[in-house]
């Protein structure tokens, strides 16, 4: 019998130790490409690269996976910081990256190796370790571990005892070049390490790589050697998943003409009278076939990440870099002048490489920044904020059961079995049988009508193009592809809607897994978000379904304000204030109970049951066709693992949200009945709030609310999770706060909480506005990574950032809240998180003072930015659009009247309140963009003598030209030196008036501050030169870049 391994083509497999060095690790992906490598187990990589799978904080052993078709799962509970361990799907293979590091002992890796190899007994395992030891058995020299003293010999014999004990193969040959090299010596550290029954085959070393350790290659599998381990039939249970690739037709730069006629031929020879099933799978084919004609597929994800910006040139530099390295070397066995001239000629090939790389790396993001100018939310946004598509062939090994899974198909199958649980009937009570009998009876009524044609195109084009399904196709194909085949369409969905039917086609879903980034271990399914992406054809039906059925969302209770119309994170939020303010009892508690994993627990039969009241018989049949037989499949490279879906409510559906509120309708309800109770729902979010006189009233009622709760969650095969459930006194306090039991368990109080996104403690709010600020701020300066001073995002692309990203997450909730932004402590916790927004959107200097910021940004400043939206979504809230319209107005007059009285009044910030004394013009001024130059010029914060002077940060104010001081209007109005530019500037500006020119009316219009703002780039490149020389003559030169004044112009 031959193995998975056997049959399929050889992997290409490297080994490096990077020696930490952020070239040798950068260079890895092009040195890869080139020599047609599958994965290179690395060992001390440069930490801070993406591509590289890894584990832990400072993490010494890494995998670099560069074929993206391979299906991988890095085995995170068999890994450490030193130990990498990653197994390949169909080949049944185990690939190790092992770091013994050489101030360690070598007991406690050689003890966690022998842990990995017992829990993968019988597997084939490749071990790639650069061992810091010595041996024979890989063909070390004996100098290098004979007379070395015991340690050295100590650190051989455990590694030899431990291959043999092992019966692990060495696959080092003779005859090559060491694998470790430095200007002290060579020596043979690096091991390829098996079990037996891998093919391991043309092993060598290379010289590829800038790293002290010499790249290692050799090819795996291909073939069989014969041997079997003992234990190897155990593990044929072992399978790779089904194949399936991931395909996207293309919807952009295509033919759409041709699309719609092809579309028109074919749709024409469809039955429409046949089953409607075989008919909705035809019909499905129709549009993917002639999506495959006549737009093609995107290309499938297999870019070598992490080099997009690498060149030939580069390429050229490393191998001249290796050529004078290799004479360096061989020049120092005989030392002298030719080892000096060759070592310096090294020197200098590795400088210019490691110059070129950051050169073209470099200008490969400056071209990507500058490209946000045109797009400011496309890749220049996705690149500073990280978000970057993760590989889609790697998967992470979960915990499920107690138990953590070995292989890719494992982990697929753990990572469906923990995130979509089953429905096991063998656990239902005598209730619970009931509830399926229930479920499984039609209502009676009369059927639903299907919808009209306008209905349907309105629903079609109400489509947003987001992630297509398993069937690749986008929301605007089917959009392109309606005007062609209009009848058929309104046919397809007329037959589903009357024969109660969703077809099997449109029910398949795939799996997609986002970490939450919640701290949690990477083996805790619990780190992870399951979205399911579902085919935007069944997406359709969903909302025909929802559309044909209004009960269903007419009737859920106006105490759950997730997924409903007009009621949102901001209404719960101020429902819990408004029971708490109105309260006529002494004490109010909110209890904020957490449903274990909510959306996917959700049983289907008791959604039936409660949806049955509110749907016509046909939608009825239908929303019970549509949980039987749907399919979830978690896919990896081109390997798919399927499982059939009996419980929960897919997250990414149409359909989930509505279903879920429906489920929790009858919650919401159980307080009607006790005095002093009330939920507050937001989706999954259930907070349950006690009034009461005394703290044993408020034990009571509290006890009686949880245990009806209880008895729900029960009924409906759901868990409240009492341990991390929380208390908090909204009114009220206590030296002892009240106990509250969930069951037998006791709900924690604790001082504050953070509840839909509101941190600190509802009822003051003060710590909130102090983290949404911070977050705030850390959320726009991601922006900094693609804007510099003279390259980059310039100011009318960062305000759209910034007012999609700043002020967004600012001013959520702000209806809550913005009463306490008035507050001086507040305030100036906002306008403080505020000035590096401000100064990375303006390029001004950081001594701005923090008035003058939002006037030079032409925004509000944070505190304003903040009662203004909670101001409008307070006061317009159920107006009229021309009332609403005019409440807004109102209210933007009233904020500008407050934030003008205080730039009067304010102290600082008089250099910029000459040219913008009305903090309306400014705002009204949209043509005016702020930069590094007109910066320096519009604050008097620059490059001026005076000002550098009065920071220590150059010695004297005199100008160049005589003057006693160098400061702003000096080189605005009056500095010979700047004669002939600032002629030209006010020859061409217009006046307001006749008399001389003010500041003001430099920027008085488009016009006028261009030529300001000419007039500053050459005054500030002139400041710049002079600066720099008087610092390269007082041999200081890092004075004029210095990070307490700015940014550095680059030329």
């Amino acid at each position: 019998i031959r193995s998975s391994m056997d049959i399929r083509p050889r992997l290409r497999i490297g080994q490096i130790n990077l020696g930490g060095a952020e070239d040798a690790t950068r260079e890895l992906p092009s040195i890869a490409r080139d020599l047609g490598l599958d994965i290179v187990l690395v060992q001390e990589q440069y930490s801070m690269v993406g591509f590289l799978a890894q584990c832990g904080a400072h993490p010494k052993a890494g995998v670099y996976i560069r074929n993206r078709v391979l299906p991988c799962a890095v085995l995170h509970h068999l890994s450490s910081t030193h130990i990498t361990v990653v197994h390949i799907g169909g080949w049944d293979l185990y690939m190790v990256s092992a770091y013994f590091q050489y101030s360690d002992p070598i007991d406690p890796y050689l003890h966690r190796l022998g842990n990995i190899l017992d829990r993968l007994r019988g597997a084939r395992v490749v071990i790639c370790a650069d061992t810091n030891a010595h041996s024979p058995l890989w063909h070390s020299l004996p100098r290098h571990y004979v007379g070395r003293g015991q340690e050295v010999a100590d650190r051989r014999a455990k590694m030899e005892d431990f291959i043999g004990a092992r019966r692990l193969v060495v696959h080092n040959a003779d005859g090559h070049l060491p694998t470790f090299s430095t200007a002290n010596g060579e020596s043979y550290v690096d091991v390829t390490l098996s079990t037996r029954g891998v093919r391991v085959s043309e092993w060598r070393v290379t010289n590829e790589s800038s790293s002290d350790h010499r790249l290692i290659v050799f090819g795996v599998g291909g073939g069989t050697t014969g041997e079997r381990d003992e234990d190897e039939e155990a593990r044929s249970d072992l399978r790779p998943g089904e194949p399936c690739a991931l395909r996207r037709y293309r919807d952009r730069g295509v033919d759409w003409d041709l699309f719609r006629s092809r579309i028109h031929e074919r749709m024409g020879s469809l039955d429409l009278e046949e089953p409607v099933a075989a008919l909705c799978e035809k019909f499905t084919g129709v549009i993917t076939r002639t999506a495959e004609e006549c737009l093609g597929s995107l290309k499938a994800d297999r870019t070598d990440r992490g080099y997009e910006w690498w060149t030939p040139v580069l390429d050229k530099l490393r191998v001249a870099q290796g050529r004078a390295r290799r004479r360096w070397q061989k020049a120092r066995r005989t030392g002298g002048e030719e080892e000096e001239q060759s070592g310096r000629v090294f020197r200098d090939r590795r400088r210019e490489y490691r110059r070129a790389m950051h050169d073209a790396e470099t200008a490969f993001y400056r071209e990507i920044a500058e490209g946000g100018n045109r797009d400011p939310w496309g890749l220049a946004y996705r690149t500073a904020s990280g978000r970057r598509r993760a590989p889609t062939n790697v998967v992470n090994g979960v915990e499920y059961a107690g138990r953590c899974s070995d292989d890719v198909s494992g982990a697929m199958r753990t990572l469906m079995w923990a995130l979509c649980p089953d429905d096991y009937m063998s656990r239902d009570t005598p209730y619970h049988a009931r509830v399926r009998i229930m479920a499984a009876l039609p209502p009676s009524g009369r059927d639903a009508d299907p919808l009209s044609k306008d209905s349907l195109r309105a629903i079609i084009g109400s489509l947003k193009n987001t992630a297509p399904g398993i069937d690749g196709l986008t929301a605007r194909i089917i959009k392109k592809a309606l005007p062609a085949a209009e009848a058929e369409f309104v046919a397809v969905y007329a037959r589903c809607v009357v024969e109660g039917t969703f077809p099997p086609v449109w029910k398949d879903g795939r799996l997609l897994v986002l970490p939450k980034g919640n701290g949690r271990p990477l083996t805790d399914p619990k780190a992870y978000r399951p979205v399911t992406l579902l085919p935007v054809l069944g997406k359709i039906l969903e909302k025909v379904l929802l559309q044909c059925a209004p009960g269903l969302t007419h009737s859920i209770s106006p105490r759950q304000h997730g997924f409903s119309p007009g009621r949102s994170t901001v209404t719960a939020l101020r429902t819990l204030l408004d029971v708490s303010r109105a309260s006529e009892q002494r004490y109010v508690m909110a209890i904020f109970l957490d449903i274990s994993g909510a959306f996917d627990n959700a049983w289907w039969p008791m959604i039936m049951v409660k949806a049955k009241r509110n749907c016509p018989p046909n939608i009825y049949r239908m929303l019970t066709d549509y949980f039987r037989g749907r399919r979830i499949a978690v896919v990896a490279g081109e390997c798919a693992e399927w499982k059939v879906s009996t419980m929960g409510c897919p997250q990414g559906s149409v359909l989930g949200p509505t279903l879920w509120n429906v489920l929790m309708d009858d919650l919401l309800a159980l307080p009607q009945g006790i005095e002093g109770t009330e939920m507050v729902a937001y989706a999954d979010d259930v907070t349950v709030l006690v009034r009461g006189d005394s703290r044993a009233q408020l034990e009571r009622r509290a006890h009686a609310v949880l245990g009806l709760a209880e008895g729900w969650a029960s009924r409906n095969k759901l868990d409240f999770a009492p341990a991390k459930s929380r208390c908090i006194m909204l009114r009220g306090k206590f030296q002892r706060p009240p106990i509250v039991r969930y069951g037998s368990h006791v709900i924690r109080f604790e001082n504050q909480v953070t509840v839909l996104g509101v941190s600190s403690t509802i009822a003051s709010l003060s710590r909130h506005a102090a983290a949404i600020g911070e977050r705030a701020s850390r959320c726009f300066g991601k922006m900094s990574r693609v804007s510099a001073s003279a390259w980059g995002l310039r100011y009318r692309a960062l305000r759209v950032l910034y007012m999609g990203t700043y002020v967004t997450t600012l001013t959520y909730a702000a209806a809550v809240w913005y009463l306490r932004a008035a507050v001086h402590v507040v305030r100036s916790v906002l306008l403080r998180t505020q000035r590096p927004s401000l100064t990375l959107l303006t390029k001004a200097y950081r001594s701005c003072s923090t008035a003058a910021l939002p006037v030079l940004a032409g925004v509000l400043p944070a505190d304003l930015e903040v009662t203004r939206a909670g101001r409008r979504m307070r006061e317009c809230e159920g107006l009229a659009r021309e009332l609403a319209a005019e409440r807004r107005r109102r209210i933007d007059g009233d904020v500008l009247v407050v934030w003008q009285n205080r730039w009067v009044s304010e102290g600082k910030g008089r250099e910029l309140y000459k040219f913008f004394p009305d903090v309306a013009d400014r705002k009204k001024a949209t043509w005016m963009e702020p930069d590094y130059q007109t910066s320096q010029i519009l604050t008097g914060h620059g490059i001026f003598n005076k000002r550098l002077a009065d920071m220590r940060l150059r010695e004297g104010h005199a100008c160049d030209c005589g003057a006693v001081e160098e400061d702003r209007d000096h080189v605005l109005w009056e500095c010979p030196l700047y004669d002939e530019i600032r002629g030209r500037m006010l020859d061409g500006i217009s006046r307001s008036e006749v008399g001389p020119v003010y500041h003001a009316d430099l920027v008085r219009d488009e016009k006028n501050f261009r030529l300001l703002r000419e007039f500053a780039i050459h005054g500030t490149r002139r400041a710049l030169r002079a600066n720099h020389e008087d610092c390269l003559a007082t041999k200081n030169v890092g004075d004029v870049s210095s990070p307490r004044t700015g940014r550095m112009l680059v030329e």
